[in-house]
């Protein structure tokens, strides 16, 4: 046991360290960076909080997602080794469990050590930035995150009703820690860990422990196996997702199908239907939450317009990911068997699978404004049969904020959805690491240093300075956009037609962009610009400006990816 645990711990560390500089690395920067900020004399005027707490959630929910995807970076494809190991079941998956619980409680160690040395002093570590309790339930869902990962192989609907309500109330505990007196209330910090609330963890993981190390030895031995209910109920959805099974008229038909299937049909399904259901039971949640308000409906409406918008950027990011990562084999090193022998020029493979993505992305927001549209129903048929909170008042307000935000929020949340996951995936299908760091690094390192420099300067000069970074990221963006659409032109990579179209849309861009103003205070861009300093600072002609450098990358892709689809081909 001990040479098998020394040997994956080496090869968890060799894939893991880096990840673990990064991530500790950003999680220190960007508060030191931050605090330079609060040298500006205007930074708490314009509804920027300067007090540590207002950041804590913020803090536990980036440092977990860092954590959890180091730990999954390190841990992919380590199914063969695991399995060859001389050692039994349940002691390979308690090595897996301490083995990242170890990791996972050194990086937040190491994070909040230096919180402490750089930010506060003992009474704050303390009182207002607690580190045992949540890092004691990080563990507790870790442990359960492992034991969800090998019980995927042998699903059942009892199953997941009974470990989906396990998830639920463990979070709905956890929140509860930092609202004893009811969620309508202020949040406190979750200073004491109780002997109660140290046995609810040590009995979740205890149970999560125990089904892991189960599910992972029926893995093993080849025995896991989803229950006759659930095999049924995989087959119907595959069969209302794809329809009959017909024979494809053509090999690019053929290679359409598969090429949906393998990478577009599980993002839209996860992304659209899965994250659809989640905002239709946060609604819910809401409900419930937003009750005992003065105002019950506008509360909640402030409240789902906060979710939804989580949800779709959530969504388009994991649709972005998980289409740019579908293409490449595991490493990324070439692509996948089906698509790297493929008789077709770059124009039209790269066109196949444009349109396979235009499928995924517009199946999957739609699915998320039809979860929008069973939420508001669901709204009205709750607060309907409410007389007291229908009032003609209250109907008036809803009625007016539907008719004020519906258009903006559609096309705001669409030009987002498309630019955000079109933008992944463009990236992703270069197949090249190396050129994902070097955006990062680019990038970042332009945010970054634009702080740095600013919380050293006055607040009346900042604005020469805001302006300036402006101007470089928007040459950076109009450039590069040019450079795509030029070079794929002459590698006949794409059509004059899609030229033409992308010059009218920029166009077209430009005129909605100019067309906008800052003195109707109904308009999204009138609460954008009033939003924040750094907006005002940049004025209103100048956040015109960009906002048109941001409505050309809407069209980007459609040069970036045949260049990237052709580069990854041809390496």
């Amino acid at each position: 046991m001990g040479t098998a645990l020394y040997v994956t711990t080496k090869q968890f560390c060799k894939r893991a360290w880096l990840g673990m500089l990064l991530a500790v690395s950003t999680l220190v920067l960007l508060p030191l960076v931050f605090r330079g900020l609060m040298s500006l004399q205007k930074l708490d005027a314009y509804g920027v909080s300067v007090q540590p707490f207002d950041y804590y959630f913020a803090f536990l929910g980036m440092s977990w997602i860092f954590f959890f995807a180091i730990c999954m970076y390190a841990l992919r494809d380590c199914e063969k080794t695991l399995f060859r190991l001389p050692v039994s079941s349940p002691r390979i998956f308690s090595g897996l469990v301490l083995l990242t619980a170890g990791a996972v409680m050194l990086l937040d160690l190491v994070t909040n050590g230096i919180y402490r040395i750089l930010f506060f002093d003992q009474r704050w570590i303390v009182n207002d930035w607690p580190v045992l309790g949540p890092l004691l339930f990080l563990t507790t869902l870790l442990i359960t995150g492992h034991a969800l990962y090998w019980s995927r192989f042998s699903l059942s609907f009892t199953f997941l009703s009974v470990w989906g309500s396990l998830v639920a109330g463990l979070f709905y505990w956890f929140f509860s820690r930092y609202f004893p007196n009811g969620f309508h209330e202020a949040s406190v910090p979750w200073r004491h860990v109780s002997l109660a609330d140290g046995l609810i963890m040590l009995g979740a993981s205890s149970a999560a422990w125990y089904q892991g190390a189960h599910g992972f030895g029926k893995v093993r031995s080849g025995t896991a196996m989803h229950s006759r209910h659930w095999q049924q109920a995989v087959a119907r959805w595959n069969h209302l997702l794809t329809g009959k099974r017909v024979t494809p008229v053509s090999s690019r038909s053929a290679l359409a199908h598969l090429h949906w299937s393998d990478s577009c049909r599980r993002p839209v399904v996860i992304s659209g239907l899965y994250l659809g259901v989640l905002g239709v039971l946060l609604s819910f949640v809401l409900f419930l939450w937003r009750a005992d308000s003065w105002n019950p409906l506008v509360a909640y409406l402030n409240s789902i317009g906060c979710v939804t918008s989580v949800l779709f950027l959530l969504a388009a990011m994991l649709v972005g990911f998980q289409i740019g990562d579908g293409i490449n084999n595991s490493g990324r090193t070439e692509l996948k068997n089906y698509l790297g022998g493929v008789p077709l020029s770059d124009h039209a493979f790269s066109s196949l699978l444009m349109r396979n993505l235009m499928k995924a992305v517009g199946m999957t927001y739609d699915l998320l404004l039809l979860s929008c549209l069973l939420s508001h129903v669901t709204m009205l048929l709750y607060f309907g049969a409410n007389g007291t909170v229908m009032t003609m008042q209250n109907w008036e307000i809803y009625i007016s904020v539907l008719s004020t935000q519906s258009v903006p929020f559609l096309f705001f949340s669409s030009a987002v959805f498309w630019g955000i996951s079109t933008t992944l995936v463009s990236i992703l299908w270069t197949g090249r690491t190396w050129f994902y760091f070097a955006l990062i690094v680019m990038f970042g390192g332009l945010c970054v240093s634009f702080m740095l420099f600013s919380s050293f300067m006055s607040t009346e000069s900042i604005t020469g300075l805001l302006l300036g970074y402006l101007l470089i990221l928007s040459a950076c963006i109009l450039g590069g956009t040019l450079t795509a659409f030029v070079v794929a032109l002459k590698k006949e990579l794409i059509t004059r037609f899609t030229v033409l179209g992308a010059v009218l849309f920029c166009l077209l861009s430009g005129w909605f962009a100019w067309s906008l103003s800052a003195d109707d205070y109904k308009s999204l861009f009138f609460s954008i610009y009033n939003s924040n300093f750094f907006f005002q600072e940049t004025g209103e002609n100048g956040l015109r400006f960009f906002a048109f450098v941001l409505l050309t990358t809407l069209v980007t892709p459609f040069a970036t990816i045949p260049l990237a689809v052709s580069w990854n081909r041809h390496r």
